[in-house]
């Protein structure tokens, strides 16, 4: 959570939703371009995940051009939510959109947005990060945010490169903290994203 406001979340919302609605929307064959990139830099990136040895810095140049594309889409594809629906099934419907890119980590992240909203429109506490404002907005947010701290990552990537620091992947580590390095992504996939 921020510390504004709902409302004002919610004012810069729609005048950024606004905002982008005014612009000229991308025809069908751009859209189709636009999910055929994605896809096609999801597939790259999860068949760079299978390949070891490869240098950090392609990794994050890969992750960075997924979400760049995914990025540019979001933004090309205003929408407003359907009023008078409860948030779970505003989420649904996101659900739906995000689904066609086969980006799996934006699609568990809007199944945890689906779960979170359902929960609190049952009176169950859920602490788990939510937003309010156009679904579009916290979308957009989520987005953007991935985008940057892939930036981020392939910036400490490349000053390790040049630097000669410890890297992950790269023959700067030793025999033994490779093993364990490798040992500890084998038991814990999430920490392969790191």
């Amino acid at each position: 959570m921020t510390d504004q406001s709902p409302r004002f979340a919610c004012d810069a919302g729609e005048r950024l939703l606004a905002r982008l609605e005014a612009r000229r929307r991308p025809t069908r064959a751009e859209l189709a371009a636009h999910v055929a990139e994605i896809r096609a830099a999801v597939a790259q990136e999860a068949a760079a995940r299978s390949v070891s040895g490869l240098p950090e810095r392609e990794r994050y140049q890969l992750q960075l051009a997924k979400w760049r594309a995914i990025h540019r889409f979001v933004y090309q594809t205003p929408y407003r939510d359907r009023a008078g629906i409860k948030r779970s099934d505003q989420w649904r419907a996101v659900l739906d959109r995000v689904r066609l890119l086969g980006e799996p980590e934006l699609i568990d992240w809007v199944a945890l947005q689906i779960e979170v909203a359902g929960n609190r429109e049952k009176g169950l506490p859920d602490m788990r990060p939510r937003k309010n404002g156009p679904t579009f907005v916290v979308l957009l947010e989520y987005v953007a945010n991935r985008k940057r701290k892939c930036l981020a990552l392939l910036k400490w990537a490349i000053g390790a490169e040049r630097e000669g620091g410890l890297t992950s992947n790269s023959g700067t580590l030793t025999t033994p903290l490779r093993d364990l390095h490798r040992a500890a992504s084998a038991r814990d996939r999430g920490n392969e994203r790191l």
